[in-house]
């Protein structure tokens, strides 16, 4: 008699703590500075009389604050500001679902009180097998390197950029004041492991450049072939009207495309 019961404890027991290690904190007011210390964001949760409410605020050479601008309707766990407090980057909460979707925010940035960018998670996952799902919610960036403002060279010169890692293994570099993305370093295990990811790819570049029809005439389809680093795309028959894709795997960025003679 004692086992049974001592069993359905235990049961219990599993089964709040794992409800309680997928809830949902509670927003709490806070306030993040910028690496200078000049300027700051403070968050406050909403109220049953008002909404969540940010502000961004600079702390003027004789110390006093002055507002700059405000932003109301949202809360966020986790914002950044921009060094010289020109712009403010939010983090989006931890999404709930299985997976991701358009309406779930990934990161949106801000200048002025006014959202100049955002991004869904369904916007830079791109590899939804990598998403780690809880009881009720979903995982969508690597919280072992996570999200920041740094400073450091791209393309040839020195930025300071939004950094942001997928739970897949993108990492994203973002331009804090418009949102503009300024590199992105996909791996070749994560984007374009497989035959039918850069058939996909190519698929893309086609559309993008020339339109569809040219590459899904009847009886024209496309084949891939790895060479080294590299993907070769191309559509068959081979003719005068056939298609030539070269994608890199490094980083799935298209190195050349062409239409054979």
């Amino acid at each position: 008699m004692l086992r049974p019961i001592l069993i359905a404890v235990a049961i219990v027991c599993l089964t709040a703590s794992v409800a309680l290690s997928d809830s949902e904190m509670a927003p709490y007011g806070h306030v993040t500075s910028s690496e200078s210390g000049r300027h700051y964001f403070r968050m406050a949760p909403p109220r049953k009389d008002a909404p969540a409410r940010g502000t961004l605020v600079r702390v003027r050479p004789d110390g006093k604050d002055e507002p700059l601008w405000s932003v109301e309707g949202w809360y966020a766990f986790r914002v950044f500001v921009a060094r010289h407090g020109e712009s403010v980057v939010r983090l989006g909460n931890w999404p709930r679902g299985m997976g991701p979707k358009a309406e779930h925010l990934a990161v949106a940035f801000y200048k002025d009180g006014k959202e100049v960018k955002r991004y869904s998670t369904k916007d830079l996952i791109q590899d939804v097998s990598k998403v780690r799902p809880s009881v009720s919610h979903y995982q969508f960036y690597d919280w072992n390197d996570p999200p920041a403002l740094v400073s450091m060279h791209v393309d040839g010169s020195y930025q300071h950029v939004f950094r942001l890692r997928t739970i897949d293994g993108i990492t994203y570099l973002f331009e804090p004041a418009t949102g503009r993305i300024v590199n992105q370093s996909p791996s070749a295990k994560d984007v374009v492991s497989t035959k039918a990811a850069a058939i996909a790819i190519a698929h893309a570049v086609l559309d993008a450049r020339f339109g569809m029809a040219p590459a899904l005439e009847p009886g024209r389809t496309l084949e891939a072939r790895r060479l080294r680093d590299e993907w070769h795309v191309d559509s068959t028959p081979k003719d005068k009207a056939g298609f030539h894709v070269r994608i890199q795997a490094r980083d799935g960025r298209v190195l050349r495309l062409e239409q054979r003679p």
